[in-house]
């Protein structure tokens, strides 16, 4: 596979529409990312669970909470509310709402995830990719067991890493680590982030959601 996939939500490659809401997905080596976008009074038990065919979602989810607000319950009756900004991760078994006038907007990368083995879909036999962690930073080595509910914000990381012109916000979870990356104008990872790390190029894969800004790379291969 070449070295670089990205796509845009813009051109997804297939989804789904149901009333109040729609699914829209990109289609990497590594697995599936899914944009939702769930309009005011939309509920998982009244707008999808038809075409699930289960009382509740049955489906683990890892999400980055781009607008509105959410709520969840799970099937044993614990229940949360997501905000835009969070990260969160759901055990199977739950419904979901969305709360207040505004729409829900969730990026999903649930379908890049093996919750049963945590590892990657790039594990796996059908994709030819280098296998490697999607959340690949570690903070302190916890391996906590999984969760039913976990929700956290970059408002208040768990680590911060900073290097000139830019910094690397953590947030650790049962399942690995999620970094946001804010760099300014002039940041270069040759310049500003190899003295660090110690090697002439980045040698760490990524999967990347791009929220601001223009990002160049260059491949090793000159791509």
């Amino acid at each position: 596979m070449a070295g670089i996939e990205h796509k845009s939500f813009e051109a997804p490659d297939g989804g789904l529409t149901f009333e109040k809401g729609k699914v829209e997905l990109l289609k990497f080596c590594r697995g599936v990312v899914n944009r939702f976008t769930l309009e005011p009074g939309w509920r998982w038990s009244q707008h999808v669970r038809p075409f699930a065919g289960t009382a509740l979602c049955e489906s683990p989810r890892f999400q980055y909470h781009v607008s509105g607000r959410i709520c969840v319950r799970t099937r044993d009756g614990i229940q949360a509310e997501f905000v835009a900004g969070e990260i969160s991760t759901l055990c199977a078994g739950h419904d979901a709402w969305v709360e207040d006038s505004e729409p829900a907007v969730i990026i999903d990368w649930s379908g890049t995830i093996d919750y049963a083995t945590k590892r990657t879909m790039s594990d796996r036999p059908e994709c030819h990719s280098s296998a490697h962690e999607v959340m690949p930073y570690n903070i302190g080595g916890k391996d906590s067991d999984s969760v039913h509910i976990a929700q956290k914000s970059f408002a208040s990381p768990d680590a911060v890493r900073p290097f000139e012109n830019g910094r690397c916000e953590l947030l650790e979870f049962s399942h690995g680590v999620v970094g946001r990356l804010v760099l300014e104008p002039g940041w270069r990872w040759s310049q500003d982030v190899r003295s660090i790390v110690g090697t002439e190029l980045c040698e760490a894969p990524h999967f990347f959601y791009h929220v601001a800004g223009r990002f160049h790379v260059l491949m090793r291969d000159g791509t």
